[in-house]
C-alpha cells in the first residue's frame, strides 16, 4: 500500500513538471540505472547517456528534467556533454541488478529501446520493469522482483 501511496503521489507531481522521470524500484536489491536522452541541440533519440546511477532496493527516484541535479551526462563520442531542457526528454533507461549478470533496457516507443517492459531473471535476481508514459512527456519507470 505504501508503494501505491508513492506511485500516485509521482504521478500527482508529474502534472507541473515537463520531461520527467520517476523510478520505483519495488525490489529489495538495488539496480543501477543509466539514462539515455535527446534534446534541441542533439534532437536524435538517445544521443546523450548519462552515468550510472544506484536506486536501492524499495526506495523511489525522480528528475524533473534532464538538467536535474545527480545527472552525470555525456555523449559517447564527445565527453563531456550537457543537454538543455529545450526540446529535451528521457527516451530509455537501461536497469542493472547489483552483481547480477543481467542487463535489459526499455524506454519510449521509437526510441533505441525495443520495448516498454522487460523481464528477465539471472544469479538469483529478477526483474519485471515497465516504462509508462504518464502524459505531458512524463515517465513512470516499475521495477519489480
Amino acid at each position: 500500500m505504501k508503494k501505491l501511496i508513492a506511485s500516485l503521489l509521482l504521478v500527482g507531481a508529474a502534472f507541473g513538471a515537463k520531461a520527467a522521470i520517476f523510478i520505483n524500484n519495488n525490489t529489495s536489491y538495488t539496480v543501477y540505472i543509466t539514462f539515455w536522452a535527446h534534446d534541441i541541440n542533439m534532437p536524435a533519440p538517445c544521443s546523450y547517456i548519462s552515468w550510472r546511477l544506484p536506486v536501492d532496493g524499495g526506495s523511489s527516484v525522480a528528475f524533473n528534467n534532464v538538467t536535474s541535479g545527480g545527472l552525470e551526462w555525456s555523449i559517447p563520442w564527445n565527453i563531456p556533454a550537457y543537454p538543455v531542457i529545450t526540446g529535451s526528454a528521457f527516451d530509455v533507461i537501461n536497469i542493472v541488478p547489483v552483481y547480477s549478470g543481467l542487463s535489459g533496457s526499455i524506454g519510449a516507443p521509437g526510441s533505441c529501446a525495443t520495448s516498454t517492459t522487460y523481464s528477465a531473471s539471472a544469479g538469483g535476481y529478477t526483474i519485471n520493469a515497465s516504462w509508462t508514459a504518464i502524459g505531458g512527456g512524463n515517465v513512470l519507470v516499475q521495477i519489480n522482483p
